[in-house]
């Protein structure tokens, strides 16, 4: 799960860095094994929306561009 938000940090929003940015500063750091598995979830849950959001926007600024749901 820390993989996922580490790999999605550099396509992230801003609001979604701010967030979690916010929240090592509230907890003195980064240390996912501090963190409850909620926590943790919560955390990769967020990044894959982000990701899925970005691939989406993609998609919708490129026309020309087909996935498997081209006819």
């Amino acid at each position: 799960m820390v993989k996922q938000i580490i790999d999605s940090w550099d396509m992230a929003p801003p609001d979604f860095k701010e967030e979690i940015r916010s929240m090592i500063r509230k907890n003195g750091g980064f240390n996912p094994y501090d963190m409850t598995s909620e926590e943790l979830v919560l955390m990769s849950v967020a990044a894959k929306i982000n990701l899925k959001d970005r691939e989406m926007q993609a998609g919708r600024q490129d026309p020309q561009s087909c996935n498997a749901n081209c006819a």
